[in-house]
């Protein structure tokens, strides 16, 4: 597991595909982001100032401005245009960029199921509340996963076993099943004494949790 850096920032994806430049589709980041964009790299700075730091101009390669803090290695990434995406790990909401600048991309209850649940995410989220409580050990009601994945729409989520759902305005559950990793991450918040814990405290056994998934 690789954390580029732990104060807030802006990470940049890029289309794979140069058509997404003609025909806008916010839901290719919804359905398979991994499929369609590429995370070429993380700017700390005001979402409005994004776009401009993330492109060329007067001959300077945008990559090497001082509030680009990552960049994706063996690739020397185009100017960002219409058609890529600037998403903020610390909300977990997302922008798609238009002909008219940033259009935000909502979560549609349909769309829930699709949504990414990303390990990389999780662990940007913990570590920019390092020394913050950011849930508690022993339960899986208010667990930092739980609270996590509640930010992720705005809603309360819970998690049953190997799931997790969502209520939706109207009272309905949206269900879907969670990724390896998570849900051994709950298990050991399931099996841990109840105690609160800081955002370092949570990154520090996802860590481990990762090794032990390695050394299988």
């Amino acid at each position: 597991m690789k954390l580029q850096q732990t104060q807030r920032f802006y990470a940049v994806y890029h289309a794979v595909n140069m058509m997404a430049m003609v025909s806008l589709n916010s839901q290719d980041w919804m359905r398979n982001r991994e499929r369609h964009y590429r995370h070429v790299a993380n700017i700390c700075a005001p979402l409005s100032r994004i776009f401009t730091l993330a492109n060329h101009t007067n001959g300077e390669n945008w990559t090497e401005r001082p509030e680009v803090v990552w960049v994706v290695s063996n690739l020397s990434p185009r100017s960002t245009s219409v058609g890529d995406v600037i998403y903020s790990p610390t909300t977990a909401r997302a922008w798609l960029v238009d002909q008219s600048g940033l259009r935000e991309i909502k979560h549609e209850a349909r769309s829930v199921g699709m949504m990414p649940i990303d390990q990389e995410d999780f662990a940007t989220w913990l570590c920019e509340r390092e020394i913050e409580v950011v849930g508690h050990a022993g339960t899986r009601f208010g667990s930092p996963l739980v609270e996590w994945l509640s930010t992720l729409l705005g809603t309360q989520c819970c998690i049953e076993d190997a799931t997790c759902g969502w209520m939706l305005i109207d009272s309905r559950w949206i269900w879907r099943t969670l990724p390896t990793w998570s849900i051994r991450f709950q298990q050991r918040m399931d099996s841990a004494v109840y105690r609160p814990l800081t955002g370092g405290e949570a990154f520090t056994i996802l860590a481990s949790v990762e090794l032990s998934l390695h050394t299988l």
